[in-house]
């Protein structure tokens, strides 16, 4: 049988593995980024900013929005791509922001186009869809493990359980 213990490393190593953009499947970018000058004096700004350029991975897509988004990428990844240029181009703004706001609209298209039209006859500012906040991923977690230690559980225990029955 599985031990939990080997189910919290593995969940671990893919959520780190996922969060960063070298975990990112196969796509290519449709049009190559024009980087941006960084005009930042500490080493903790250049990382920042490099970080949003990059984006960040299918795990992230996961913890962020869910399900929905994390197998879109994994099974159209260039389509996914191609997704975040066109945001990036027609709303000029990050990778990070364009990723969160795909990744938003793939999980639920009607909230997103509410918020959208909301926010623009309203005049607040839009939803930071790119954020992951430390509560969301400590529970992301902590579900993502125990649901795979009852899945392993019950399939190590599924032959068992046939040859009883």
């Amino acid at each position: 049988p599985i031990s939990a213990k080997s189910c919290v490393m593995m969940f671990a190593v893919l959520a780190v593995a996922g969060l960063s953009s070298a975990s990112y499947i196969g796509a290519s970018r449709a049009t190559p980024l024009v980087a941006r000058p960084v005009l930042a004096s500490s080493r903790a700004s250049v990382r920042a900013a490099a970080a949003e350029e990059e984006g960040y991975g299918p795990v992230g897509s996961l913890l962020r929005h869910g399900p929905v988004p994390f197998f879109s990428r994994l099974t159209d990844p260039n389509k996914y791509e191609n997704s975040v240029q066109n945001y990036m181009a027609k709303a000029k703004c990050s990778r990070l922001e364009a990723q969160g706001n795909m990744d938003f609209y793939i999980a639920d298209p009607n909230s997103w186009t509410f918020n959208e039209l909301e926010a623009k006859r309203s005049g607040r500012p839009k939803p930071d869809y790119s954020k992951l906040p430390v509560k969301q991923v400590v529970l992301s977690l902590t579900w993502g493990t125990a649901i795979t230690y009852l899945l392993a559980k019950a399939a190590a225990g599924l032959p068992e359980y046939m040859a009883n029955h």
